[in-house]
Order: C-alpha cells, then sequence, then structure tokens
C-alpha cells in the first residue's frame, strides 16, 4: 500500500513540475499575402425564415453565392457600368496567377444594387416562360457560419427551380419576385423551345443577366438564347 502511494506521489510530482511547453509567439501576417478567390461578393445576404425546415431537395447556396450570376433591369445599366468598373480595378491591381487559377489581394463588396428591379416580377409569368408549375419549386438554404445565418439557413421567400442544367433561384412574396439569380454553369444545356421561352421572358422585361465574379453582362437577345441553350461539346461517358 505505501509502495502504491509512493508512485502515486511521484506521478503528481513529476506532473507538477514538468517543464510547460513554450508559449507560441504569434506571427504577422502581411495583408498582401492574404489571398480571395474572388474579386467580389454582394454586401448584404437574404432575410432567413426562423421557422424554416430543411429538406433534402432544397438549393444550398455558400454564403459568398448570393447574387452572383444575376438578373437586373436595365433601368440600373449605369449603376451595373459602375460597378462592373469597381470589379475590373480589382483584376487590373489586386489579382495574380496561382496555377490555373486568378486570385486576389482585395476584395470589391457590392452595395449599390439593393433592388434589382423597379416593381417585382411575376412568378406566375416566370413559371409559364419556364414551362413548370408551383410543385417543381425548392427551396433555397444558405450554408454560412452560425454567426452570420441562424441554422438551418432557410432563405425567407427563397425559391428554386430545375431547367435541364440550370438552376434558377430568388426570393418572391406571394406572386411577387424581387430577386431572380442562376447558378453558374457552362453548359445550361435546354433545348431550343425551352430557351427560346426563357430568353423571350428576359427581354420583354428588360433584364440584363450579369455575372459579377468576371465582370461580364449578357445583355442581347441572341446572346442570352446562345447561353440557355449551350451544351457540353464533351458529354460525360462519350
Amino acid at each position: 500500500m505505501k509502495l502504491g502511494l509512493y508512485f502515486a506521489f511521484s506521478i503528481v510530482f513529476a506532473f507538477v513540475n514538468a517543464t510547460p511547453p513554450p508559449t507560441p509567439v504569434p506571427q504577422t501576417m502581411n495583408p498582401k499575402d492574404i489571398l480571395f478567390s474572388l474579386a467580389t461578393i454582394n454586401d448584404a445576404l437574404p432575410a432567413i425564415d426562423p421557422k424554416g425546415i430543411k429538406s433534402d431537395k432544397d438549393l444550398i447556396l455558400h454564403e459568398d453565392d448570393w447574387r452572383q450570376f444575376e438578373l437586373i433591369s436595365m433601368d440600373w445599366d449605369s449603376t451595373v457600368a459602375s460597378e462592373i468598373l469597381e470589379i475590373q480595378k480589382i483584376f487590373k491591381d489586386k489579382s495574380r496567377q496561382v496555377g490555373e487559377f486568378k486570385a486576389f489581394t482585395g476584395i470589391y463588396i457590392r452595395k449599390m444594387i439593393l433592388v434589382p428591379f423597379p416593381k417585382p416580377l411575376s412568378m406566375s409569368e416566370l413559371l409559364i416562360a419556364c414551362g413548370i408549375d408551383e410543385k417543381s419549386l425548392h427551396q433555397v438554404r444558405i450554408d454560412a457560419s452560425p454567426a452570420l445565418v441562424p441554422s438551418p439557413g432557410i432563405v425567407k421567400g427563397g425559391f428554386s427551380l430545375q431547367l435541364a442544367n440550370l438552376t434558377i433561384y430568388g426570393i418572391r412574396d406571394l406572386d411577387a419576385v424581387g430577386f431572380l439569380c442562376f447558378v453558374p454553369t457552362s453548359y445550361p444545356g435546354l433545348d431550343p423551345k425551352a430557351g427560346a421561352n426563357l430568353a423571350e421572358y428576359l427581354v420583354r422585361h428588360k433584364l440584363l443577366l450579369v455575372h459579377w465574379p468576371s465582370a461580364s453582362i449578357i445583355r442581347i437577345k441572341e446572346d442570352i438564347l446562345a447561353y440557355l441553350t449551350k451544351t457540353d461539346p464533351k458529354p460525360t461517358g462519350k
């Protein structure tokens, strides 16, 4: 028994008198060494529904992807041009090549266009243009830090729909659509009829298709239709 106490005392003594590990020395970082993967992001995230219940069919967006490829009224043409100019400055003055990709030492936060349409679009008209009904709509969920977006991050009034390889999402209040965006894809793959219907809808409402990360705009019907119907020249499995 005394021998056991001796060993126990020895272990405690050794632990108490052990040399503590050295305290890490904080390292300073040059701000120029901090790189961003995007040249721009939108300033504000959408309102979140505190009572929202997630579903396996939800469209999940990373917080930085919100409103990155969106439809904007031509009424804001000059404002869009001003935002594009600021993004181009990031590309010119604060970018560097990292392997196959471009990275950025600065980022432009868009704040000028709070509301993309002078008056809301019609949800029922959008559904007709897309050739679908309400049953084809799903929720939108924002994937972000809980400090920014409370879980599960269901966007209030958010909706999403799928046309071929193109995912469309936005926010609505009953029939009034306040935001309308695309999930970026190189090959939307709509068939000619579906592409023509959607292109006609966008042109009729005088909407610009703005891809902010590349500082580019698609504005005329022929270009919009060409994008919507573009297909992968090398489909998987062939």
